[in-house]
């Protein structure tokens, strides 16, 4: 014999598909709250988690197609996590599109958490081992062999280990590459067996020049996402900001000299101060 609780799921099953019909698609949360306004018997979202467990569930239940923009913050930040398992890399904004199938629009995670790092945070994804899809991928998707083996052929016909900002130029990994998969430079170099103690040329830390951070910012702008301070340390395997303050006058100085495009939403006022300093670093 059907329970009374089976009863009422059936019951409020109808009811949704018959406004999905009406609809002549799948109803959003927005949508069902405004027929809830209008009508005081029909569902409310909190009927739904109750007896189904989310909208997305009662749209599955219903054989409906999934509307993005059912989803809730923890659908969203689940997908992330979910991709990043299976690819090991979050895509860019712009490669988003290549992945429809399998995550949901961009834009959801800018209105929901302002912007796709935040959300990445919220999924503890780490930044500095994510991966995106650049231009050059067959360089960065090699194999850790691969990449040892063309370190080593490089550093035996040349007789040195080239500098950070160096790399891009004989065909080598980028540094976003050979921080995903061996987390930072100096252990990618002591993994293709070269004494880095004697290694004169070898920058490291502090040692770094000021065109190598430069370099390091813009590549992280590229690959991974616009460079923030609380991003910036060296637990994740980059350099700490106060190493820019240190040598700019401030992270925004070294962002602007990296020619880094800046997003509207970081806001970051242009000051006679930073003019000076961008004009002088030209010259």
């Amino acid at each position: 014999m059907e329970s009374v609780s089976d009863y009422k799921n059936k019951y409020l099953i109808k009811m949704f598909k018959d406004f999905a019909e009406e609809l002549g698609k799948t109803p959003t949360q927005s949508e069902i709250l405004k027929r809830r306004e209008i009508d005081t018997t029909f569902l409310t979202i909190s009927l739904i988690r109750k007896r189904f467990g989310s909208l997305s569930k009662l749209v599955e239940i219903c054989g409906l197609k999934s509307n993005y923009l059912i989803l809730t913050n923890d659908e969203l930040i689940k997908s992330l996590k979910v991709f990043y398992d299976k690819h090991g890399f979050i895509p860019s904004k712009k490669q988003f599109i290549k992945y429809a199938n399998e995550l949901p629009p961009i834009h959801l995670y800018d209105i929901k958490f302002h912007g796709i790092i935040k959300a990445m945070g919220i999924a503890k994804i780490p930044l500095s081992k994510s991966r995106t899809e650049i231009k050059d991928r067959a360089i960065n998707d090699r194999s850790e062999k691969e990449m040892i083996d063309t370190f080593k052929d490089f550093y035996n016909k040349n007789g040195f280990v080239p500098k950070i900002k160096e790399l891009e130029s004989y065909n080598l990994p980028k540094i976003s590459a050979i921080t995903h998969k061996f987390n930072t430079y100096k252990n990618f170099v002591k993994c293709a067996g070269i004494d880095i103690d004697n290694e004169v040329r070898f920058a490291y830390k502090k040692y770094r020049t000021d065109e190598e951070l430069l370099v390091i910012l813009k590549d992280y702008s590229i690959n991974i996402g616009f460079p923030t301070i609380r991003q910036f340390n060296t637990s994740n395997n980059l350099p700490s900001y106060t190493l820019y303050y240190d040598r700019f006058g401030s992270f925004k100085n070294a962002i602007l000299l990296s020619d880094i495009e800046i997003p509207p939403e970081e806001n970051i006022i242009l000051i006679g101060k930073v003019y000076l300093i961008k004009k002088c670093w030209h010259y």
